[in-house]
């Protein structure tokens, strides 16, 4: 990942390490997120899938004898991209990646050691569980619940800021009924349920 950000400027990562890297910058260790997932943005003209292969390619640079990189899903509306890092000895699958090509709102550089990896904003992180945590087709996101309740406690909020991410991403922060209405929920879905009742900024998106 460190080599993508130092070798395009057109992939934008986001998801579970990035929202990692943003408790940790801002020293908030009570909740350990842990992830295998490699989840980016393409910030700019969409590329072709070969294009797209190509920059990652470029980016394995010095592990090439090593690795290659193939595409696994073509992107289409709606659906992300998919490309495959292989082992080239045994052609095995070692790292996947989805890329969405859609709007970045913007970007920081994040560090995970001395590895510079290039992220989406924190309000862009907040907006995007948000709008899944609102909307009706919501189905066991109990970690987009948990990232919401860490996020709001360490790092700056501007509802403002969301809202105007949401229309620019063509998204809706909506009535979060599937949330509230779901009949089956365990011990840990109904304390996380309770914090978040007490969230100051579920408390600017929702009456509760």
């Amino acid at each position: 990942m460190g080599n993508i950000s130092d070798s395009s400027p057109h992939i934008i990562f986001k998801g579970a390490l990035i929202t990692k890297l943003i408790l940790q910058e801002n020293g908030y260790n009570t909740i350990e997120r842990t992830t295998t997932d490699i989840d980016g943005d393409w910030c700019g003209t969409p590329p072709t899938m070969d294009y797209l292969v190509e920059t990652v390619e470029k980016a394995l640079s010095g592990f090439q004898e090593s690795f290659y990189a193939k595409a696994s899903r073509e992107y289409a509306e709606g659906r992300s991209a998919g490309i495959s890092i292989i082992e080239k000895n045994t052609d095995k699958e070692i790292a996947s990646m989805d890329i969405s090509i859609k709007p970045v709102i913007g970007s920081k550089i994040y560090y995970y050691g001395e590895m510079k990896i290039n992220g989406v904003l924190p309000s862009e992180v907040l907006a995007d569980k948000i709008c899944v945590l609102s909307s009706n087709k919501l189905f066991r996101r109990m970690k987009d619940m948990i990232d919401v309740y860490a996020l709001s406690n360490c790092v700056n909020i501007n509802m403002s800021e969301i809202l105007d991410i949401c229309t620019k991403k063509g998204r809706e922060i909506e009535s979060f009924s599937a949330l509230y209405s779901q009949k089956r929920m365990s011990n840990t879905h109904i304390i996380s349920l309770g914090a978040l009742r007490e969230n100051q900024i579920l408390k600017k998106c929702i009456l509760i």
